[in-house]
């Protein structure tokens, strides 16, 4: 598991696998990768931070800061963002750091990385770039999550539209829409809420959100590849995923019942049952408490 971007902490899913998942995250700030190592979360089979800035090509290159250090970018920003919606703690420019960057593809290179099964990239308007540097090492990948942008919130930053058709050129396949964002004017709360103000309610414009994306599997893919992609889509709970890969390949749950002594499929039908239970008290102690906000808007 590669997590580019890991600032804040790593991206929670795949935790039922963390004892079998070497994980490598990416964290320029030497003080935050520090503390990334040191707070880690879940037992992994090995964890590893490395204090690397990636991007589209190898050398020294500008990281543009904002107060909000979580929007730092190797683009600039686009401060048009801010007369729109506000966000001038994300898109006004605080300050201007150096930093080294290097490639994917040059970090497989010099041996610090071979493979990366499971991706999550955050960068913040590179991600494209970084890709398109890592072609050798995405060959690796079966299912991958990104940050994308429907709005140009950096200088000449790559939207949605140019990345999915950039990914599905290399099969890969959008399953997913995760963590969307809407914006609105900084004093108009967000939807279905209202407030005292003269304009009071508004829908916001969707700005970003993340993908989850999954490789298209033929024939000739090797068999390995196949029953990973089986796990990750199980332990981040796209079930319905997992068994369609079973039923279009047989071949991977003999080979898992040859390997293990039990059916692959079955299980997943129970380890569903109890994922969906969890899910569903989740999901109504979340609606209940938001019921109190909702209450006092209306």
């Amino acid at each position: 598991f590669m997590d580019v971007g890991a600032r804040g902490g790593v991206v929670e899913g795949l935790s039922p696998l963390s004892a079998a998942v070497d994980a490598i995250c990416f964290e320029p700030e030497p003080k935050e990768a520090a503390r990334l190592q040191r707070d880690v979360q879940g037992n992994w089979a090995s964890f590893k931070v490395l204090p690397t800035a990636l991007g589209g090509a190898d050398g020294a290159k500008s990281l543009y800061v904002p107060k909000t250090e979580q929007s730092a970018s190797l683009l600039k920003h686009n401060e048009d963002m801010v007369s729109r919606f506000g966000n001038e703690s994300m898109h006004k420019i605080d300050k201007v750091i150096e930093v080294d960057c290097k490639t994917i593809d040059t970090l497989c290179t010099e041996g610090m990385i071979s493979q990366a099964t499971y991706m999550k990239l955050d960068i913040e308007g590179v991600e494209l770039d970084l890709l398109k540097s890592a072609e050798s090492v995405l060959q690796t990948t079966v299912a991958l999550r990104l940050e994308v942008s429907f709005l140009e919130q950096r200088v000449n930053q790559p939207l949605i539209w140019e990345i999915v058709d950039w990914l599905q050129s290399k099969n890969f396949e959008v399953i997913d829409i995760i963590d969307v964002h809407r914006w609105r004017r900084r004093n108009i709360p967000a939807a279905p809420y209202r407030s005292r103000h003269k304009m009071s309610f508004s829908k916001g414009r969707v700005a970003q959100c993340d993908l989850m994306l999954l490789r298209k599997f033929d024939e000739d893919s090797p068999l390995e590849c196949q029953v990973q992609a089986v796990l990750i889509m199980a332990a981040l709970g796209y079930f319905d995923s997992s068994i369609q890969l079973l039923r279009d390949n047989h071949r991977i749950d003999q080979f898992w019942h040859e390997k293990h002594g039990f059916s692959l499929e079955k299980s997943l039908e129970i380890e569903s049952r109890k994922v969906g239970a969890v899910e569903s008290w989740s999901y109504l102690l979340g609606h209940l408490r938001a019921l109190v906000p909702a209450v006092r808007s209306a």
